[in-house]
């Protein structure tokens, strides 16, 4: 299942343009790492009832299969 998932480069600059906003208001570009982003941000969102689903699925639509993959570390600056 985890490898069927994609997200489309718009969606994610969408969630990007949220960041520092409604979502995560403390969000800053140069000290927030994919760690930050994920557990104040992308895991409060996709909360549903008791649990939680991936953030694509939230966005309810189709995703195609992915064209590239992009790996990230968990420390790493969001924005690298």
């Amino acid at each position: 299942e985890l490898a069927g998932r994609s997200i489309e480069v718009a969606d994610l600059v969408a969630l990007y343009v949220r960041l520092g906003a409604d979502l995560m208001p403390n969000f800053d570009p140069r000290r927030s790492t994919t760690n930050d982003v994920v557990r104040q941000a992308v895991v409060p969102l996709s909360r549903v009832d008791r649990g939680g689903v991936a953030y694509v699925t939230l966005l309810g639509k189709p995703t195609p299969p992915a064209e590239c993959m992009v790996t990230h570390t968990w420390s790493n600056l969001f924005v690298d």
